[in-house]
């Protein structure tokens, strides 16, 4: 699975702790900051995926940290979420820090994960990017990357095809399908042929690795499946 980017901002050291190891075991990597200035250095660096920005903090509070994180060209669009005590702050989290999401410390920590993989699913889309696993694919670029690490660019025909078939697995797509989607061409030609010759140039371009998750099955098209120890999502 890709790694994502946590990052905490927080000056409650036993509670950093907890989160840190926690997270870690839902398999993010987990960066953390006991003060405001350490995590704004952190998130200057590291660019994480996502920060979670305590609101009581000694020198410089949370809505301090929110307006320099805002106001950064590089980190003004990483999701905040703000995290609070005190249920009261839920909207002024909202309203005066631009937050992206509110969390209510002594609430679940599962919801705090579905919370911010349903943050980064809307910025990945915004970006253009879809991930499944280690794989992710990058509109602007027609880019493949695998564990974050450039892997190949495609020829547009190419990665349409791909993109479909991660958006759609665990389905199948269609021959028919794809010839109208991704091919633009009239179903009733002879697709099969037509989809078996973009897909055997695509594992080339992938390699044996990557490519041979490329597969199909007589009478239900074609499918993307990444390996069993792999986690889509």
């Amino acid at each position: 699975m890709q790694q994502r980017t946590l990052l905490f901002i927080d000056d409650d050291k036993v509670w950093l702790r907890t989160v840190k190891e926690l997270f870690t075991q839902y398999k993010y990597h987990v960066l953390v900051a006991d003060n405001p200035l350490l995590g704004l250095s952190i998130a200057k660096s590291s660019k994480p995926d996502c920060v979670l920005l305590d609101l009581s903090m000694p020198g410089l509070d949370g809505a301090a940290v929110a307006a320099r994180l805002r106001s950064d060209p590089e980190l003004m669009t990483i999701p905040i979420i703000v995290v609070s005590g005190a249920d009261e702050k839920e909207l002024d989290a909202y309203r005066e820090y631009q937050a992206d999401g509110f969390f209510l410390k002594g609430s679940s920590y599962e919801k705090a994960r579905v919370m911010i993989d349903g943050l980064l699913r809307r910025v990945d889309w915004d970006r253009g990017v879809i991930r499944r696993g280690d794989l992710s694919l990058h509109r602007e670029s027609l880019s493949v990357f695998r564990n974050s690490k450039f892997l190949t660019a495609l020829p547009p025909a190419y990665f349409w095809f791909l993109f479909l078939l991660m958006e759609r697995t665990p389905e199948f797509v269609s021959e028919a399908e794809i010839c109208a989607r991704v091919l633009k061409i009239n179903p009733d030609s002879d697709k099969a042929a037509n989809v078996k010759i973009i897909a055997h140039r695509l594992r080339e371009k992938l390699g044996l690795q990557v490519g041979r998750r490329i597969k199909s099955k007589k009478a239900h098209g074609w499918i993307y499946v990444p390996p069993r120890n792999l986690i889509t999502e």
